[in-house]
């Protein structure tokens, strides 16, 4: 089933066929990273103007040295923690919400820090 699958995969069933393939043996696992290279490369986004919103980033990939395709994302993995480390705010917090949640959560933030109360209703 695997093999027949398109040369895209959705980036949720990609990043379940990637822990499939760190399961399975060293045999089919490797036949099935160039398939899975292949469909990481088409899912996920090594610029990093993609990474303030939703979307595949390399770390969600290879978030570990043993990952299967670390190799495959080795610099994109080390720009993304880069990204990440400067993206946190004053507090060390990083404050990644997505869609109109997050300007909601944003804004509740905000009130509560300056002392205004804040609602969460409407969010």
């Amino acid at each position: 089933m695997f093999f027949n699958l398109p040369e895209e995969i959705e980036l949720h069933a990609l990043m379940c066929f990637i822990r499939m393939g760190g399961m399975m043996s060293v045999d089919v696992a490797e036949r099935m990273l160039p398939k899975l290279a292949r469909a990481a490369h088409l899912t996920v986004s090594e610029n990093e103007e993609d990474w303030r919103g939703y979307g595949g980033r390399p770390l969600w990939i290879a978030a570990a040295p043993s990952s299967l395709l670390v190799f495959e994302f080795s610099a994109s993995v080390e720009k993304q923690l880069d990204f990440e480390i400067e993206s946190q705010n004053a507090e060390g917090e990083w404050l990644k919400f997505f869609g109109p949640m997050a300007t909601g959560l944003r804004r509740f933030r905000k009130q509560r820090m300056s002392g205004q109360g804040g609602s969460l209703s409407g969010i």
